[in-house]
């Protein structure tokens, strides 16, 4: 079965899923930094609590479509919660693991003269992801902006045009 055609062309889109949404990031970066003189870029780690049954750490059952629609719940609570025009863009990957279940990273892009705080307005993204009408109050979440005495670039927090290390660690 692994030498007939469909399964070639199988693997050879699935190698090519990850350069293709490289690339495709990559591009969106650039239309936003052009859009967009500075940057706040938000990173966070969204999951889900999980429960003790047992004396043992077990995970909520959830689907994709779960995990799908507390995003969308999300997304529309940000647009309510956050001063109008500060996100002007996001990237997200669903992940599913067996120690983490699903998981999400996200990045969220603000505009710069509007969010002045990325750590605190990191925060206030994950703290929407715990509300009740989100995840349930299931949600948990890291912040993976840190301040860092070296200064230097990490691709998070602010980003200019101009600052092409940041951008290249973005």
């Amino acid at each position: 079965k692994a030498n007939t055609a469909a399964f070639k062309a199988g693997m050879r889109n699935f190698r090519k899923s990850p350069t293709k949404n490289n690339r495709e990031l990559q591009h969106y970066l650039r239309v936003l930094l052009n859009n967009h003189e500075q940057l706040q870029v938000l990173q966070l780690d969204l999951g889900y609590r999980r429960e003790l049954r047992d004396g043992r750490s077990v995970h909520p059952d959830l689907t994709l479509e779960d995990v799908q629609h507390h995003w969308s719940k999300l997304l529309s609570a940000l647009d309510k919660q956050l001063p109008a025009d500060a996100k002007v863009g996001f990237a997200r990957k669903i992940e599913f693991a067996s120690h983490a279940f699903y998981h999400i990273r996200a990045l969220f892009f603000c505009d710069a003269t509007i969010v002045t705080d990325d750590i605190a307005m990191a925060t206030q993204v994950g703290k929407c992801w715990q509300a009740d009408d989100v995840t349930g109050g299931n949600g948990l979440f890291l912040v993976r902006n840190k301040k860092n005495a070296t200064e230097q670039p990490t691709g998070l927090g602010l980003i200019s045009l101009e600052n092409n290390e940041a951008r290249r660690c973005l």
